[in-house]
C-alpha cells in the first residue's frame, strides 16, 4: 500500500508531521516537502529518490535529509518517523 503525505504549501520552523507505517508499506513524499529531514523514532527505512543511483537504510541512530521530487520511504519493519 501506498501512502502520500498530505501536502501543505506553508512551512513554519514547528511545521512537522509524523507517520506510522507497518513493514512493507510505502510513503511518497510531496514534491513541495523537499528539503525536509526523516528523523526515524523506531524501526528501519529504506529510501529512495529519483535522480539518486543510491539507496538509503535508515534507522533512529541518523536522519535524511529528502533532496529530491518523489522520494519514497519504505518501512522495513514497522516504522514511526518524524518528517520536519
Amino acid at each position: 500500500m501506498t501512502k502520500t503525505a498530505i501536502s501543505t504549501n506553508t512551512r513554519s520552523p514547528l511545521d512537522f508531521a509524523t507517520f506510522t507505517l507497518k513493514a512493507g508499506e510505502v510513503l511518497r513524499i510531496p514534491s513541495d516537502w523537499t528539503g525536509r529531514t526523516v528523523h526515524p523514532e523506531r524501526g528501519k527505512l529504506w529510501i529512495t529518490q529519483p535522480g539518486d543511483d543510491s539507496d538509503y537504510f535508515v534507522c533512529s541512530t541518523n536522519g535524511f535529509e529528502v533532496k529530491h521530487s518523489g522520494t519514497v520511504v519504505q518501512a522495513l519493519t514497522e516504522a514511526e518517523f518524524r518528517l520536519d
